[in-house]
């Protein structure tokens, strides 16, 4: 028989996981300040009192969302460059950082998409701790900018992260296409690169 904390915490993983998806499905309809956590918990099946045993605050709760979704983010980002080798160029890799940030959104869902509507309206106090939650994926773009820039990719007389956010910018603005079929995301992709990338 199957001990009973392995059971319990499979529970609390499972409920962990909806009550995420339900609240990042809330911020996508509804934006951090019209987010309710009586919707949020209807939206996981629980009584609003219980996502307290998850989340002690709704900030804690949306900042979990946006922090996992960059997480993941960040793993795919670092397994598409691995997989191009040690001889990939600086222009290869922007290429496929491009793409895998397209890709990446586009398959976690709502909760790409909360990231996307969400970050830029927090309060100052959130908004910084999700800067730091999301300092190792900015850091990661920057290098890969200014290799691209090094390299001649890149034209030399931009400023990095300029070009950065407009180019999150652009990526996030892909969920526009949405519903549209993956060859619409694929041609904004291959037309966003095309308009950063020198060759």
């Amino acid at each position: 028989m199957s001990p009973a904390p392995p059971t319990r915490e499979s529970k609390a993983t499972r409920t962990r996981a909806r009550i995420l998806d339900a609240a990042a499905a809330e911020l996508v309809e509804h934006g951090y300040s019209g987010s309710s956590l009586r919707r949020i918990a209807e939206g996981a099946e629980l009584q609003t009192g219980s996502l307290y045993f998850h989340f002690e605050t709704k900030d804690a709760l949306v900042l979990e969302v946006l922090r996992e979704t960059i997480a993941r983010a960040t793993q795919d980002l670092r397994e598409a460059l691995d997989d191009l080798g040690p001889k990939a160029t600086p222009g290869e890799k922007l290429r496929t950082a491009i793409a895998t940030h397209t890709r990446s959104l586009h398959l976690s869902g709502a909760r790409g998409y909360a990231v996307a509507r969400v970050a830029e309206t927090l309060p100052p106090a959130l908004r910084q701790r999700y800067a730091s939650a999301a300092a190792g994926y900015t850091k990661l773009w920057n290098q890969l900018l200014v290799d691209a820039q090094r390299s001649g990719d890149l034209a030399s007389e931009l400023d990095v992260r300029m070009v950065r956010d407009l180019l999150f910018s652009a990526m996030n603005g892909t969920l526009a296409y949405r519903g549209q079929g993956g060859n619409r995301i694929e041609q904004a992709t291959q037309t966003l690169i095309a308009m950063v990338l020198r060759s």
